[in-house]
């Protein structure tokens, strides 16, 4: 079947796309010579774990206009770094995504945006969609800032992610991550993340 379905998609597209479930063994080993483009990963909210030594804050409007500029290039250099899309493509996909998501910006209904301060520097900013899908909340883009990396500041805003989610009424919490950054799929089963669905492709 999946021959079949190879040759059959080799003359209508340049790129074959799967969605599997992480812990099914017969898919995983079907599709293993598909690399892994993305996963998407869901939490049960418990009550989060106290933030220490941060403090979060609503992003302020001239913030979220800096912010919401960078995140989107951010967002293109993962969706090329992950093989899925060209360069050209994937700045496309994202700028579009971005203002599909974001209608009224800052204050598009159910996001919330997050600024983590450490003192008086932002070390770190989560973008969160609330009511997702029923009682699921969703991590849109959470980074920590370049020169604050490898402090905790990352996990720090997860936590702010969570705090924010039980807030809004929403017993659970979910994310993508792409298949090429094992440090943040680390992270996101340390605090507590299960797969769900990986997103697999090759080129035809």
């Amino acid at each position: 079947m999946r021959k079949w379905a190879e040759d059959w998609a080799k003359t209508r597209a340049k790129s074959l796309f799967v969605n599997i479930d992480p812990h099914d063994r017969g898919l995983r080993a079907l599709f293993a010579s598909y690399p892994t483009r993305a996963r998407t990963m869901m939490k049960r909210l418990a009550k989060p774990a106290s933030l220490r030594g941060v403090e979060a804050r609503p992003m302020t409007e001239a913030r979220f206009e800096v912010w919401v500029n960078a995140s989107t290039q951010v967002y293109a250099d993962e969706i090329v770094a992950s093989g899925s899309m060209s360069r050209e493509d994937a700045m496309a996909s994202a700028v579009r995504s971005t203002e599909e998501l974001l209608p009224d910006g800052l204050h598009t209904a159910d996001h919330t945006f997050w600024s983590i301060f450490q003192g008086e520097a932002e070390v770190a900013t989560n973008w969160l969609r609330h009511h997702h899908e029923p009682n699921v909340s969703f991590v849109y883009a959470v980074e920590s800032h370049e020169e604050f990396r490898g402090k905790g500041y990352g996990r720090a805003a997860m936590i702010v992610g969570e705090h924010a989610s039980r807030g809004a009424g929403d017993t659970h919490i979910g994310l993508n991550v792409f298949g090429h950054n094992d440090a943040a799929f680390a992270l996101y089963k340390r605090l507590g993340y299960r797969p769900i669905d990986d997103y697999r492709s090759i080129d035809l």
